[in-house]
């Protein structure tokens, strides 16, 4: 399936980057399509012990910036904020995610300042010489190829059948606004190209927890060479 004129954002190209760590942290970046359950995978393994930095929950934060209220008004019209002056997400969401263009304004607005939170939240474990897994959860890691501030990349997957279902079920989206969503984002064989790893959510939560647990292991074991590399 081509991106152009739906995606957007391209997908990266050239070869994987990754970070160097050499500041006992290591930040595994974690995305997935709409409904593939990388927020369950995210939660549990911040369960387990590893910190999270939360993209959509810093997004909520960007929304409260009284400049980017402004910006969004401008764009999208002044009766999506409330009689508050807050953004109301759900008409938000269906007025951005209506064409392409209009998801493109949103995130033009958007993006740049959540990216400097980003990285703002990584750059905060370093210096308080936090050691460990750092779980970077985002839904455009791989289009904002964010590869470079992370260790590993994990990619959760699941059918696109399984994903509309799931996603109409949490967010009470019409199936049209399911598939025009979907379409928004890259193809999973995209982001799946960009992994170091895949994590495919296509059963039970007991087997999606089984499989977070082995992600998990195997991930504090990587860390836990780098370690022992770094330390000599």
């Amino acid at each position: 399936m081509s991106t152009e004129g739906r995606a957007p954002y391209a997908a990266p190209g050239g070869p994987r980057r990754r970070r160097e760590g050499h500041d006992g942290l290591f930040v595994v970046g974690l995305t997935g399509g709409l409904g593939a359950g990388k927020s369950s995978v995210a939660q549990a393994l911040f369960q387990g012990g590893a910190r999270l930095v939360d993209a959509d929950r810093l997004g909520h934060q960007v929304l409260e910036d009284p400049r980017v209220r402004s910006e969004i008004a401008e764009s999208f019209g002044r009766d999506v904020l409330g009689p508050d002056g807050r953004v109301k997400k759900d008409e938000l969401g269906r007025r951005a995610f209506a064409d392409p263009e209009s998801l493109q304004r949103l995130n033009a607005i958007s993006h740049p300042r959540l990216l400097t939170l980003l990285r703002s939240a990584l750059l905060g474990f370093a210096a308080a010489g936090v050691h460990g897994l750092v779980v970077l959860e985002a839904a455009l890691l791989v289009e904002w190829d964010l590869g470079a501030w992370c260790d590993e990349v994990v990619v959760v997957t699941a059918p696109r059948a399984e994903r509309a279902r799931r996603a109409a079920a949490a967010r009470g989206l019409s199936p049209e606004e399911v598939e025009a969503r979907l379409d928004s984002q890259l193809p999973e064989e995209v982001r799946v190209r960009y992994a170091d790893r895949v994590l495919v959510n296509d059963g039970s939560r007991e087997a999606l927890a089984e499989r977070v647990q082995a992600l998990a292991d195997s991930l504090r074991a990587a860390w836990l060479a780098r370690e022992r590399e770094r330390h000599g």
